[in-house]
């Protein structure tokens, strides 16, 4: 099994437990949680580099990069989402797409790459219409949905 699929079990269990945390300390929870993904990956890529760890050097960079932007954008989410109805469904859906992409990134098996790119997609168009009841994230959500 390749190494990288263990930091996307890693994103996927960060996704259930922040959906066990209260509504009100989940975009915080997200937040730490996505930056604990992208040091373990890039002690990974680290222990890849040394020639400890078994992984392709492709997919543990897009991973490194992919870990870092989820991480700033649940770190921003933290503060700009504070009066959001519910940030615990933002957080989770964000972990979650961040999972696949890892998972779209660092599988071999064409099957998984499948998963990781209908799951980000969905996921995708799930987090641009976040909020339901503005008109123009419903646009922006069935736009997504059509291309």
């Amino acid at each position: 099994m390749n190494a990288a699929l263990f930091i996307v079990l890693l994103a996927t269990v960060a996704a259930i437990l922040c959906a066990g945390v209260s509504p009100t300390q989940s975009l915080k929870v997200a937040a730490r949680l996505a930056w604990a993904v992208f040091g373990m990956t890039a002690m990974l890529a680290g222990a890849a580099a040394a020639g400890w760890a078994q992984s392709d050097p492709l997919a543990l960079i897009a991973m490194l990069l992919t870990g870092f932007v989820g991480a700033i954008v649940l770190s921003f989410a933290r503060r700009y989402l504070r009066a959001d109805a519910d940030p615990r469904r933002f957080a989770v859906r964000a972990l979650l797409l961040l999972a696949a992409v890892m998972l779209f990134v660092a599988s071999d098996a064409l099957w998984l790459i499948a998963l990781g790119w209908i799951a980000s997609g969905w996921l995708m168009a799930r987090l641009v219409g976040h909020v339901a009841v503005w008109a123009d994230a419903r646009a922006a959500r069935r736009r997504m949905i059509l291309t």
